[in-house]
């Protein structure tokens, strides 16, 4: 296994540390022999000061480190000089590892943008080279330019249409559903059980340990960090019907722009949800993440908590939206609370007593949550449904000659 050194800025206006940024570097198949860490200000040129890039050069020269991960965001610009210091080493920034990341998962929009962002530093590369070559040399370099440009024009053209159909496949799939709730967790936070075996296992025991390693968990599919990349939807039973469960990719707490761009899907099912359902340590960090993919604040969020702190909070105490509920139970108790939140309707049914009632009846059994049934001269019928399910059942209702009551 090839080896990398990751480097991290830390100061007031350098980016939040990436959870599990060591993990993303190693499910690209490099082992973390070294870090450079330091408090120096942004710089203009690298990102990082003179003397950081100077350690750098050493450390690739004594270790033979092939590969630089650097823990923040730098333009294009920043990343040719950077790489120009330590030619012998692939230079990455947060959104390169990330888009790295996410592609190596199935990311296909991801791997696409990845592949643009390094054709966008090594324009840069061309041009400086072109300002610093003679005459003679200069018009090669501008071909070479021309070239990188027309490459970063189709992949921009394919990633419009990758984009579009992974947007679509959200928005067309599993139509029959009756709610559709999203996982996701904060990159790094690596629940036990994830959020998705809690839900789609309904055996996950009170202690949270069944799930952990359910079949078919796309979360967990491999060590990568950043799986699924891209959203994994499954049918799942509960009382009122079919929910749509949705597994997104780990969501960086500040979904800066670029990494908008790489999920799609993602944020296609963010704004669709009734539920948006994120294990997280860190309850206000993933209200931030969730609100950076959808384009209103409208909507249930349930933070599934995972720290030492355990146990519910009201939102309002703790300085939160009024829509988000945080959760700090068990698996099978989060299920529980999943269910209650869903967006069910009540209704009390009364049918005439014949042959169309009792067809009826047995619709109801099988597109509904029947409570309780009662024969005598009419029928009465008490029974939970999702939205449109209940709209069918009015319908069908009236059809007969009875009525309905909410």
């Amino acid at each position: 296994m090839s080896s990398a050194v990751l480097v991290r800025r830390d100061g007031r206006d350098a980016t939040p540390v990436t959870p599990g940024f060591d993990r993303v570097v190693e499910a690209l198949g490099y082992a973390v022999d070294r870090r450079v860490r330091t408090t120096r200000a942004e710089h203009s040129r690298y990102g990082v000061g003179p003397a950081t890039v100077e350690r750098l050069a050493e450390v690739v020269a004594e270790t033979g480190v092939t590969y630089v991960a650097v823990d923040d965001d730098l333009g294009p610009g920043q990343l040719a000089d950077l790489a120009a210091a330590v030619p012998a080493a692939t230079v990455r920034d947060r959104r390169g590892v990330v888009s790295d990341g996410l592609g190596a998962a199935g990311g296909s929009v991801a791997a696409n943008r990845a592949e643009e962002w390094t054709l966008q530093v090594e324009r840069r590369r061309l041009l400086n080279a072109a300002r610093a070559a003679d005459g003679e040399s200069e018009g090669a370099h501008e071909d070479r330019v021309a070239d990188v440009d027309r490459r970063r024009q189709r992949l921009n053209e394919e990633r419009e249409a990758l984009a579009e159909a992974a947007r679509r496949a959200v928005e067309t799939g599993h139509e029959a559903a009756g709610a559709r709730v999203v996982v996701a967790e904060t990159v790094g936070t690596d629940a036990d059980p994830s959020p998705w075996a809690a839900l789609a296992d309904g055996d996950a025991d009170a202690n949270g340990d069944a799930g952990s390693d359910a079949d078919g968990d796309p979360t967990r599919a491999d060590e990568n960090p950043l799986a699924p990349g891209e959203p994994v939807t499954e049918s799942i039973p509960v009382a009122a019907g079919t929910v749509a469960l949705t597994a997104v990719p780990p969501l960086l707490r500040d979904c800066p722009a670029w990494y908008r761009e790489a999920v799609p899907g993602t944020t296609a099912a963010v704004e669709r949800a009734d539920i948006v359902v994120v294990a997280a340590g860190d309850a206000s960090a993933a209200s931030a993440a969730v609100d950076a993919l959808r384009d209103t604040d409208e909507g249930p969020l349930l933070v599934w908590r995972r720290d030492d702190c355990a146990g519910d909070t009201d939102p309002s105490a703790a300085g939160l939206p009024a829509e988000l509920s945080v959760y700090g139970g068990s698996a099978s108790g989060l299920r529980e609370r999943v269910t209650a939140l869903l967006p069910t309707e009540r209704l009390s049914v009364r049918l005439p007593y014949d042959d169309d009632a009792h067809a009826l009846v047995s619709w109801l059994y099988e597109h509904t949550h029947v409570e309780a049934v009662d024969y005598d001269d009419v029928v009465t019928a008490t029974l939970v449904a999702f939205p449109d399910a209940a709209a069918t059942v009015r319908r069908r209702v009236d059809a007969v000659g009875g009525s309905v009551e909410d």
